[in-house]
């Protein structure tokens, strides 16, 4: 029986319960003699413990439920970050830099590759690190500022200069 069938079944039996009362207060309101009231008292009273005794299961089943639906999301956020960090490969860049590389991956999302910072995917979150200045030899991760020196680096690729532009004449 799972947790949604024992709310059901904990609420039809507290509708029943207050049914039973309804009923028992019925058999009093007749008039019926001083002997039956006893019984009606603690008739009366075993139904008020079971009332509480289904109310108590009820927030407990509640409880439950919502521990599971918890459970439920945390597990499917642990795929998402499961699958998204498969896609990373430890890579040495030089002697005694390791950076995580993106994986070639035909996924449809067309990244380019790319390297994350180390420190941040050793928490398991994916920073790209970035390179601020593209005339020096340093990339940098714009959420935990690590930053390295790719000086004598052939693995990471370096941005490609535009070269001089000049101006266009002679068109006013």
């Amino acid at each position: 029986m799972n947790t949604v069938e024992i709310i059901e079944v904990v609420t039809s039996g507290l509708t029943a319960a207050k049914g039973a009362l309804d009923v028992l207060q019925g058999v009093k309101s007749l008039g019926a003699p001083s002997e039956d009231d006893e019984i009606v008292s603690s008739v009366k009273k075993r139904v008020a413990e079971v009332q509480d005794f289904l109310l108590r299961t009820q927030a407990l089943a509640l409880e439950i439920l919502k521990d599971k639906d918890q459970f439920e999301r945390e597990l499917l956020a642990e795929r998402e970050q499961s699958n998204l960090l498969k896609k990373y490969s430890l890579v040495e860049v030089r002697k005694g830099l390791h950076l995580y590389q993106s994986c070639q991956v035909s996924d449809g999302s067309g990244a380019p590759v790319h390297y994350a910072c180390p420190n941040c995917f050793n928490q398991r979150r994916v920073s790209i690190l970035q390179q601020p200045h593209p005339t020096k030899n340093e990339v940098k991760c714009p959420s935990c500022s690590f930053t390295c020196d790719i000086r004598s680096s052939d693995n990471i690729p370096k941005p490609q200069s535009r070269g001089r532009t000049r101006p266009i004449r002679g068109i006013w």
